[in-house]
């Protein structure tokens, strides 16, 4: 049985904190470190308007212009070994040309057709086995409107990240979820999976 994994992208893939750091600096905000993003809300942590990280992340070009993360290329490599990938991933609406970019950007690093990708802030929606993300609101709600088929349950996958620790899991949710730091973990995640699937 061939597995679907369902990746996000900003956080796991493509370093939008990178970015948004990378532009306030540029403008002469002070103190902008992405050591101090230790919750959701990059705007609070950094002591920046919320409406000067939608600005930026509305800025043409900036979609397209962000850093792969370290690790990104393999990890996208060990889940097409093991199935079928989908990239699940939030527009940022107030940017016009964030879905062309964000596909090309994909198209790029990672060699995706367009119809690989599934543009929506409502992942829960998005049918599969497994949904890697950074937000883990995003996999609380994907799990509880994806139960699997028993005994091969979805699993949720948070990529881990200083600003997603400790968050509230809804009730039988957290047997589910795994915490992966690299792709090496993710390889054991899918193996694991693999090995109950097959006996």
């Amino acid at each position: 049985m061939t597995l679907t994994f369902l990746c996000d992208v900003d956080g796991v893939l493509a370093d939008f904190l990178g970015g948004i750091c990378g532009v306030l600096k540029e403008r002469g905000y002070p103190d902008i470190r992405r050591e101090r993003v230790v919750r959701w809300d990059i705007a609070s942590c950094l002591d920046v308007p919320s409406k000067v990280i939608y600005d930026i992340a509305g800025c043409e070009g900036f979609c397209e212009c962000l850093e792969v993360l370290p690790g990104a290329v393999a990890l996208v490599d060990t889940l097409r070994h093991h199935g079928d990938v989908y990239f699940v991933t939030s527009p940022v609406w107030s940017a016009r040309t964030w879905m062309f970019e964000r596909t090309r950007w994909l198209r790029e690093y990672f060699d995706v057709k367009p119809s690989e990708v599934v543009h929506t802030s409502a992942k829960h929606l998005v049918r599969g086995d497994v949904l890697i993300d950074d937000k883990p609101e995003t996999i609380n709600q994907w799990l509880l409107a994806q139960p699997g088929t028993d005994p091969y349950p979805a699993r949720g996958v948070v990529w881990d990240q200083p600003y997603n620790r400790n968050p509230p899991w809804a009730e039988g949710v957290r047997g589910r979820v795994h915490r992966v730091r690299n792709w090496d973990q993710t390889e054991e995640v899918i193996q694991s999976m693999i090995k109950q699937r097959h006996g």
